[in-house]
C-alpha cells in the first residue's frame, strides 16, 4: 500500500492533517517506509515489517551486524 492512497482530509485549522500525519508515522515501516504489512515488535520496542527485520538479518555478514 503506498502513502498517497490514504485520503488526508484538511479543515480550516489542519487538525486532521496533523491527526493524519501523525498516524501514518506510526503505522510506517522505518526501514521500507510503507505501512506495516505483517508487523513485528522488537525487544527494543521498535516495530517494522515482518520481510523488512528478516531481510536484515540475513543481510547481517557477521556476529557484529546483527541487531540485538
Amino acid at each position: 500500500m503506498e502513502l498517497e492512497n490514504i485520503p488526508l482530509e484538511i479543515d480550516s485549522n489542519n487538525e486532521n492533517t496533523i491527526l493524519s500525519s501523525s498516524l501514518l508515522d506510526e503505522i510506517t515501516c522505518a526501514i521500507c517506509l510503507d505501512i506495516f504489512e505483517e508487523p513485528k515488535r522488537t525487544s527494543c520496542l521498535h516495530v517494522a515489517c515482518r520481510r523488512c527485520l528478516e531481510e536484515y538479518h540475513h543481510s547481517c555478514k557477521n556476529e557484529m551486524d546483527i541487531a540485538t
